[in-house]
């Protein structure tokens, strides 16, 4: 820590949803909630694959409706985890851990985004079922 008691390299906190996910980071003596490139607060845990890309947070939650089934999100306080891809070469199962490990990605691109530097710490909070 410096004189002014903040760390000297950039540590996160994620709040990782079953609906939604959130990224703080400590600085200048306080929390600062980290916005999405929306500008918002929260960003949806929610991905989707597609032919051509892997979709995170509000793009996966907007094609929703026309890839259901390769879409993963929260339905009946329940998240839903169970996808298959149809990538070009096979039809592959995606684990939870996996699904949690895209969001978690995610909302470390959003804190390198606002912080302008590489994060090389988190502490991550996690749904309690």
């Amino acid at each position: 820590m410096n004189e002014k008691g903040d760390a000297m390299w950039p540590a996160i906190g994620i709040d990782l949803g079953t609906k939604y996910s959130r990224v703080a980071v400590w600085e200048h003596g306080r929390v600062q909630i980290i916005l999405n490139k929306l500008g918002k607060p929260k960003t949806p845990s929610c991905v989707a694959f597609t032919r051509r890309e892997l979709l995170v947070g509000e793009a996966a939650e907007g094609q929703a409706a026309d890839n259901l089934a390769n879409t993963i999100f929260e339905k009946g306080n329940k998240p839903v985890i169970a996808v298959n891809y149809f990538g070009d070469v096979k039809q592959s199962h995606v684990s939870a851990e996996e699904i949690s490990s895209i969001v978690l990605m995610k909302m470390k691109e959003i804190a390198e985004d606002y912080l302008g530097t590489k994060v090389k710490g988190a502490v991550i909070m996690v749904p309690a079922y």
